[in-house]
């Protein structure tokens, strides 16, 4: 919870910790190279989102309480999806294998991929024998009883012969449907835009599942704006969604509120991206507005930082605009107004440190 932030100002997950130490390591192995600062902010703003922005504010600023040692031998420190494994791993939400690994890239199974997620909502079944129906699920197989719980909340389904097809591979729009059955989400309930996209037209059955998902920052199109709802799911992918559902269930208000701002800088960066500056703005806009509001419920100092984050890429973007356009005079205007919001940010909350820093050196 948002009380349990105030005890230290340092790093205090191995999510928030790797992310940092990813962004200064790309921000370092950029030195030296040349850039226009129109093209070098193009270019740093796809680093960011290709290396950072998994988590601006679910990894950095909500870290959950966790142990730093790695659990699995599989899974270092440099793993990207190290975090968020160790996190719901310490919250008995996965295990891994016999011989201590996760693998974390291999594709998850539909009984893998059930489990963790009833898991991650606390429905866990009882011990015993289960007669789902299914000739392919034994009544003793240790998956029976999940299965039967979904079965029960409607969560999932059989296949047309009958089968459960325990260990069919589960894509992201498959696991994403599931996951919003499981916390009694409907996203039909939610404005769909026109296309969220490239590849999610509004006519999939899953658009509109993956517009919640995309829009409360569960999931982040990439810099192609793609969102490969047809990709298989790796184990890694699936304990990084369910990681990010969980702090959004047990965050509260202004969780909910924070996720929707870093999806929405996420979104802007990709709009810089493909050059298209006015969505950029209303994005960081629309990012901004959410930060206040969070910060009218919640004086934190992580609340205030992420404050800080978005009002500093609202510069950027429009500093951007300003260049493509020749005003120089705005443009350094801009960008001295966020370097400052930056150095504001980084007195605030020195654990972030490192974001505030590169976003000194955009330009």
């Amino acid at each position: 919870s948002l009380g349990n932030q105030q005890r230290s100002s340092t790093p205090r997950s191995p999510y928030q910790r790797q992310r940092q130490q990813n962004f200064v390591t790309n921000a370092d192995s950029q030195r030296g190279n040349r850039y226009t600062p129109s093209c070098k902010l193009a270019f740093m703003l796809a680093q960011l989102k290709k290396n950072f922005c998994l988590s601006l504010f679910l990894a950095i600023l909500l870290p959950l309480e966790i142990v730093f040692a790695a659990t699995f031998n599989d899974v270092p420190e440099t793993n990207s999806y190290y975090g968020a494994i160790e996190s719901i791993k310490n919250l008995n939400i996965i295990n891994g294998y016999a011989d201590g690994t996760f693998k974390p890239f291999q594709e998850v199974n539909r009984a893998e991929a059930l489990k963790m997620i009833l898991n991650s909502a606390n429905i866990i079944p009882k011990k015993g024998l289960f007669d789902t129906t299914f000739p392919d699920v034994p009544l003793d197989s240790w998956f029976a009883g999940y299965v039967m719980e979904g079965l029960t909340r409607e969560i999932i389904n059989g296949n047309a012969d009958g089968t459960f097809a325990p260990n069919r591979t589960v894509n992201k729009a498959e696991f994403i449907k599931m996951l919003l059955k499981t916390y009694n989400i409907n996203p039909d309930e939610y404005q769909l835009p026109q296309q969220i996209a490239i590849d999610v037209k509004p006519e999939d059955w899953f658009a509109s599942s993956m517009n919640y998902a995309k829009d409360k920052g569960i999931i982040y199109a990439d810099i192609q704006n793609k969102l490969t709802p047809e990709k298989n799911i790796t184990r890694g992918e699936s304990a990084e969604i369910i990681y990010k559902m969980y702090l959004l269930s047990h965050g509260g208000e202004v969780q909910n509120l924070l996720s929707m701002a870093e999806a929405k800088l996420v979104d802007g960066i990709i709009q810089i991206n493909n050059n298209n500056i006015a969505l950029a703005i209303d994005d960081a806009n629309q990012a901004l507005f959410y930060t206040d509001t969070a910060l009218k419920q919640s004086s934190d100092a992580k609340v205030q930082a992420a404050n800080k984050i978005a009002a500093a890429f609202q510069k950027i973007f429009l500093a951007y605009s300003a260049k493509q356009q020749g005003n120089e005079e705005l443009f350094l205007q801009l960008r001295d107004e966020a370097q400052n919001l930056a150095t504001e940010g980084k007195n605030i909350d020195i654990s972030i440190a490192p974001l505030f820093e590169q976003i000194g050196k955009l330009f």
